[in-house]
């Protein structure tokens, strides 16, 4: 079992490795993603640095028809959308967690994304200003 964070968004709008990491920088978080990450190609864990702990999270792109949401949830985007999904097993620890949210905030505040945890939506003006409350708590 895992805890997904994903971000939906048109594929054209999925920034590559160093446009990603210039908005994590921008949203303040201390996160440096692999120097090696290829979002385009790369399927699986991605490592990265958070201060001084190496920390990462699963990652997949997947077409949003070809996902398990429901119908009704996929028809609220439009067709070539895609899933970028961000995940960490289930009872990892609060630093791995927000690993994966950090860098999905970073994305949907740069893509115009939605983001989307567990089971529901994160409906905020700024994702990242939520991961930054959610990491605070």
């Amino acid at each position: 079992m895992s805890i997904d964070i994903c971000v939906f968004t048109r594929p054209d709008r999925v920034p590559a490795r160093n446009d990603w990491q210039r908005c994590i920088d921008e949203a303040g978080f201390p996160q440096q993603l692999d120097a090696e990450f290829d979002v385009a190609r790369h399927e699986g864990y991605v490592p990265c640095r958070v201060e001084e702990s190496e920390i990462g999270f699963e990652y997949e792109v997947q077409p949003l028809d070809e996902t398990l949401f429901p119908a009704d949830l996929r028809q609220l985007f439009e067709p070539e959308t895609v899933c970028v999904r961000l995940s960490v097993p289930v009872g990892s620890p609060k630093e791995r967690v927000a690993s994966a949210m950090m860098a999905a905030s970073a994305l949907a505040r740069s893509s115009g994304g939605r983001m989307w945890r567990d089971s529901g939506f994160i409906d905020v003006p700024d994702p990242v200003e939520w991961v930054r409350g959610w990491i605070s708590s």
